[in-house]
């Protein structure tokens, strides 16, 4: 059997968070209780720390390499 979500939430990483995402996307996903965003990635790093700021995600990086390797992201 699988694990339970609602207990342990997938840990994601969200690659690129453009005004799209910070509109819709990130504000949605704060509401699913099985899923967690852990780490983001834009070009920019402060630009990055402060969207993770504003949406309380624990990490932000500047490189799709940084979020692939990151060791808390699982999808």
């Amino acid at each position: 059997m699988g694990r339970d979500l609602r207990k342990e939430p997938l840990r994601i990483g969200v690659l690129g968070c453009g005004s799209f995402m910070q509109r819709r996307i990130l504000p949605a996903v704060s509401e699913v209780d099985t899923i967690k965003v852990v780490a983001l990635h834009k070009r920019k790093l402060t630009e990055a720390q402060a969207v993770a700021k504003r949406f309380g995600v624990a990490s932000a990086v500047d490189s799709r390499e940084a979020l692939l390797a990151h060791p808390d992201v699982e999808a």
